[in-house]
């Protein structure tokens, strides 16, 4: 017996919550806004990669 092949479109909103559970959140970033935890992920990993010698964007 063939295998039904499927191609399923969602919507992004709906794959990360259905995704959402399978990730522990650090306890540093529970009950933070998602957008400030990026922006502080990326100004983190950018300080450290470019020895800060860029600017702090504001958060």
């Amino acid at each position: 017996m063939k295998k039904k092949k499927e191609f399923r479109i969602k919507k992004m909103r709906d794959l990360v919550e259905e995704l959402a559970g399978s990730v522990d959140v650090p306890l540093h970033l529970k009950g933070i806004d998602i957008d400030r935890a990026i922006e502080a992920a990326k100004k983190k990993y950018f300080n450290k990669k470019f020895n800060n010698q860029i600017r702090n964007p504001r958060i």
